[in-house]
């Protein structure tokens, strides 16, 4: 076997013209590495859709169900928060609804879990103004609530006809509005997704704790 067929095995090769030997070098700079359990939740917007289908299908309050409806018509304020129990993957969460006025009318509030929910990518190279002072860090995700959020169609289409989403890298959290057809009938609606955590009942757990008065 010639060295020139040696090398070409070795993925190095020979140069004619001189005595010496090109090696290939090295990428200086390489992509970094995601770990898979952290890349699988990064672009995936459809886990906030399970998010969002499991709470309208399972919230309640004070151990009675509690419909999208009764959220739409809730008159709690942001000082005094509704609560809603609720459940994603048969994990207890608790959500906060609350209505206020804005410049554009009433709006509800509906405050839920992200589930670890991050996205690294660059959704649009769009930047907004926003009242909370970040607005440096805001970005467009329309095109993914929309091909990837089916439960928003679903549940909102009859009333509402305009959704906008934006999501803040920073602070993990996505901002989905809507508008209504109605605005006499209907509030406009917010629905964030944030990091939050478990909420767990320690008194309805069974085999746990003990009794102060045995």
């Amino acid at each position: 076997m010639s060295l020139r067929h040696q090398l070409r095995l070795l993925g190095l090769s020979l140069d004619d013209s001189v005595d010496y030997v090109l090696v290939p070098l090295p990428h200086a700079i390489e992509e970094p590495r995601i770990p898979e359990e952290v890349k699988a939740k990064l672009p995936q917007f459809a886990r906030l859709n399970t998010v969002l289908e499991q709470f309208l299908q399972t919230a309640t309050h004070a151990f009675s169900r509690f419909s999208l409806d009764d959220m739409l018509a809730t008159t709690s304020t942001v000082q005094e928060p509704l609560y809603l129990r609720y459940e994603h993957e048969s994990i207890p969460y608790v959500a906060a609804v609350y209505r206020k006025q804005t410049h554009a009318g009433p709006q509800v509030s509906i405050k839920l879990n992200n589930d670890g929910f991050a996205h690294a990518a660059k959704l649009a190279r769009q930047r907004y103004f926003r009242n909370d002072g970040r607005s440096a860090e805001w970005q467009a995700a329309d095109a993914d609530v929309r091909d990837h959020m089916p439960a928003i169609r679903a549940n909102f289409a009859d009333r509402y006809t305009h959704v906008e989403a934006h999501y803040n890298v920073a602070l993990m959290r996505l901002d989905i509005t809507l508008t209504p057809a109605d605005l006499g009938a209907h509030p406009h609606v917010l629905i964030t997704f944030e990091p939050g955590h478990p909420d767990y009942d320690f008194e309805r757990r069974e085999g746990r704790g003990f009794s102060l008065r045995e």
